[in-house]
Parts: structure tokens; C-alpha cells; sequence
């Protein structure tokens, strides 16, 4: 996990971290809390696209790892058996 926040996050120094401590680039909204920012995507035709989206803003970095490692663990709001493959190996944060 700290390996894949040191990446999404450029080491804690991209403007989603500094503004939002969003470690993972998870997108939705945390307790009601988000930010719009600028992303690319791939679109269905598989092109990039630039776009705006909202992304959680967590109210501290130990918030942004326990619901990073929620999401590990219980899957997504859309999809409960998303991350099934992972296994029961996951560990809650502390």
C-alpha cells in the first residue's frame, strides 16, 4: 500500500494530496467531502481523454489509507466482489 500511495501520489506532493490528502486517486466523495479536478481517461474506444472528476477529499492521509484498504478489503460500492482476488491476506490499518 505505501508503495502504490508513494506512486499515485508522486511521494505526497501532487495537488490531489497536498489539497485533499487523497493518497490513491479514489474517485467519489468522502463523508460528502470531494474536489473536481482535471484527469485523463480512457474512453470505451480505449482513446485518452482529458475530463474533470471528483475525487475524495479525506480529512487526514490515515483517512485516505483506511478507506484505500476498506475498499481492498470489501470492494467497491458498485461491485462487493471487485477485489475478491486479493484474498482474506488483507489487514486492516491501525
Amino acid at each position: 500500500m505505501m508503495a502504490q500511495a508513494a506512486l499515485e501520489s508522486a511521494w505526497g506532493q501532487s495537488q490531489l494530496t497536498t489539497e485533499a490528502n487523497n493518497f490513491f486517486g479514489i474517485k467519489g466523495a468522502y463523508n460528502g467531502q470531494s474536489v473536481s479536478m482535471p484527469t485523463t481517461e480512457y474512453n470505451s474506444n480505449g482513446q485518452m481523454v482529458n475530463t474533470t472528476a471528483n475525487f475524495k477529499k479525506y480529512p487526514s492521509a490515515y483517512a485516505s489509507f483506511a478507506d484505500n484498504g476498506s475498499t481492498l478489503r470489501n470492494g467497491t460500492s458498485w461491485n462487493p466482489r471487485y477485489y475478491s482476488a486479493l484474498g482474506k491476506r488483507m489487514h486492516p490499518v491501525m
